[in-house]
């Protein structure tokens, strides 16, 4: 299964403008039963921090 790292980052971006935290990114509990590698896993959970941090900067930019 081929994963869209562009959902992933857009996901992260969304959920901070919706005002959600770092700390409610699904990507930061354990794979558990997915299919995905320990790698893939962690390399989501960067992804989507990257898209809220990068919507957080343009945030706290101001108009």
């Amino acid at each position: 299964m081929s994963t869209d790292w562009a959902d992933i980052e857009r996901m992260g971006a969304k959920a901070r403008a919706s005002g959600f935290q770092l700390a409610d990114n699904p990507f930061l509990s354990d794979a558990g039963d997915t299919e995905d590698t320990r790698e893939d896993w962690e390399t989501k959970r960067d992804t989507w921090i990257l898209g809220w941090t990068l919507e957080d900067a343009f945030r706290r930019q101001g108009p």
